[in-house]
């Protein structure tokens, strides 16, 4: 979520990283699934109720970068960016 935020890009992202609102909602791009941890009961639970939940949806406040994930691919999903 941050590091989004630092590129420029308009992320809502309205409670701050704490898995509560799901407006850093984003969709992983399929070479990075197996690469994250899965997302815990509280990220999938929020997960539930964003607009237009796919198989690759996480909530960007959730994704902890590391040398790993140099280069993740993501895209905002709908209703996660600044109107």
């Amino acid at each position: 979520m941050r590091a989004i935020r630092d590129a420029g890009l308009d992320l809502t992202a309205q409670c701050g990283g704490c898995a509560s609102c799901g407006t850093c909602h984003v969709y992983v791009h399929d070479a990075w699934q197996t690469k994250l941890k899965p997302a815990d009961d509280t990220e999938d639970a929020m997960l539930d109720v964003v607009e237009e939940r796919r198989a690759n949806s996480r909530l960007s406040c959730q994704i902890e970068l590391s040398e790993e994930l140099d280069g993740l691919t993501v895209t905002l999903a709908p209703g996660s960016a600044f109107v």
